[in-house]
């Protein structure tokens, strides 16, 4: 596999000097752009997310998907809009597509005047082509693999390396795509144009000689201001927050204590009322919340959710909802943490104080109005014994119910998932104790989806290549599933009845039937991309 490796004349030694200097004699440029990532060809696909512009209770034709360029073979990663439509026509039994949209085996190419052909899928090892991109898979032949090219019809948006997962902001002037990117710590975002029956534009300022989201939309340091702190370094899992009240993003660093929130509204103007913003997201705090517990030196964060609210029955800590409660999972001990953000109220201060920039903190009167951490905890959750106290403890924490009273948590060392009460007592605050012993697991089990309606929670199994499907109403798994190569980040489709896997080692996207009164139930039964496992 071809690398692209980027150069630069930067004296770090006597002889990178000398070379820097012959090169700059024969004409060295300041520094080569490497190759460009491709735009029909997914690779260590990271992230997945059914398109933010459709509405919830209609089926997303586009399934939008980051490629991390992890072994770092191009210059950035970049984001995709696979058309799912497409895909499902090319090779899925439906009598009544619309073969003059959907022309996939439209016309058998050895007999050019004969008959349509309805559905098409070559056996195992065939070659395929633009008419034929499908085949069945070798290992598991009720799979129907397909090359990724044909069905890839939007790209842009080129990221740094090592995207994570994405979260969508669906509130707003137009829903937004929200992307941790690890190679430069920052935070991407990015406008999602269009309706919903089109391919989705994606739109971050790039310049017009290059598709690189431009500075304005990545987010690297406190308050936009890069004399501020910048942001620590692994920021990894991100969950949007969205309400009649406050719009905030939350970022978990996997290395480092930080938890970063983020205004999707912008800053407070200086000298206008509470809650007057400027319009442009920015950092609005950092805390150390994942400070080392539990006898680790180690520091950082994992899985985030936000409990859901009814103001009829809400912790007090909420305020009847006007502040959410989140939780989130420790990286490297068994513990969880709980917290509410919110910015002041000044509505009974009389005039008295004001909202202020960070040079004008030092003035009287003046006091910062961002939102930032009011209240947290860290509760000890109990769990399988570690069997290495320096690996990771903890991955995805999700809630079980609509109602915010389970709390389902991760453990990676060993594999199990736990279960957390965090119902409210007398008093309107969590019990947050844990609730039955843990559900042994795979090894190493890291991302989560939970379908609350259907009473499953979906478990990616990176270093065994399965998901796990748990029924997380009686606690006991219902099923192990076979997938491809570091299956990772999860993207559930209710609509369809279908679960996206992402195959990082595989860059392949696996399609797994959840729709129980179909006979391939828990089943993988589709894969967007071939069977080529990473090999360098």
């Amino acid at each position: 596999m071809m690398v692209a490796r980027r150069f630069a004349c930067r004296a770090r030694s006597r002889l990178w000097l000398v070379a820097c200097g012959m090169q700059a004699l024969l004409g060295c440029e300041e520094r080569n752009p490497g190759t460009d990532p491709l735009t029909d060809q997914l690779f260590f696909p990271q992230g997945l997310l059914l398109d933010p512009r459709t509405p919830l209770d209609a089926p997303a034709r586009y399934l939008i998907v980051s490629s991390g360029n992890n072994n770092r073979a191009y210059n950035s990663g970049i984001i995709l809009a696979i058309d799912l439509d497409r895909f499902f026509a090319a090779w899925a039994v439906d009598p009544d597509r619309d073969l003059s949209i959907y022309p996939y085996c439209e016309v058998d190419p050895d007999d050019p005047e004969g008959e349509t052909v309805g559905r098409c899928v070559r056996d195992v090892g065939a070659s395929i082509d633009a008419l034929h991109p499908c085949r069945r898979l070798p290992l598991q032949p009720r799979v129907v693999e397909c090359d990724e090219a044909p069905f890839i019809v939007g790209a842009g948006a080129r990221i740094g390396t090592f995207s994570t997962q994405m979260a969508a902001a669906r509130r707003g002037p137009t829903p937004q795509l929200w992307i941790p990117v690890r190679g430069e710590p920052s935070i991407t975002f990015i406008d999602m144009l269009g309706s919903p029956d089109t391919p989705p534009e994606f739109e971050c300022e790039q310049p017009e000689d290059d598709e690189r989201c431009a500075e304005n939309h990545r987010l690297s340091h406190l308050r936009n201001d890069r004399g501020l702190e910048a942001l620590q370094r692994e920021p990894f899992t991100i969950i949007i927050d969205e309400s009649d009240t406050f719009r905030y993003a939350y970022i978990a660093h996997s290395a480092g204590a930080r938890l970063s929130i983020i205004d999707l509204d912008g800053l407070q103007i200086p000298g206008e009322e509470p809650g007057v913003r400027d319009g442009r997201p920015a950092i609005v705090s950092s805390p150390a919340l994942f400070t080392p517990v539990g006898g680790t030196s180690f520091s950082g964060g994992y899985g985030i959710a936000r409990r859901p609210c009814d103001p009829a029955r809400s912790p007090t800590l909420t305020l009847g909802c006007e502040r959410p409660l989140v939780y989130g999972s420790f990286r490297y001990s068994l513990s969880i943490t709980s917290f509410t953000v919110g910015g002041l109220d000044l509505s009974d201060a009389g005039g008295s104080v004001r909202c202020g920039a960070p040079n004008e903190l030092g003035e009287p009167g003046v006091v910062d109005c961002e939102a930032t951490i009011q209240s947290f905890r860290q509760v000890a959750i109990g769990g399988l014994d570690l069997t290495n106290p320096v690996s990771t403890a903890l991955g995805d924490v999700a809630f079980a119910d609509a109602a915010g009273e389970d709390l389902l948590v991760l453990q990676t060392n060993p594999g199990a998932l736990m279960r957390v009460n965090t119902s409210l007592d007398e008093r309107s605050a969590p019990y947050d104790t844990p609730s039955g012993p843990p559900l042994e697991l795979c090894d190493e089990p890291n991302r989560m989806r939970v379908w609350p309606e259907e009473g499953l929670a979906f478990i990616s199994c990176f270093d065994s290549a399965n998901v796990y499907a748990v029924d997380v109403r009686a606690m006991r798994l219902v099923d192990v599933i076979v997938t491809g190569t570091g299956p990772n980040e999860l993207a559930l489709d209710p609509i369809r009845k279908m679960l996206y896997v992402a195959h990082t080692l595989e860059a392949s996207i696996g399609v797994i039937d959840v729709d129980r009164t179909r006979p391939t139930y828990l089943k993988e039964v589709g894969r967007i991309g071939l069977q080529e496992p990473f090999s360098q």
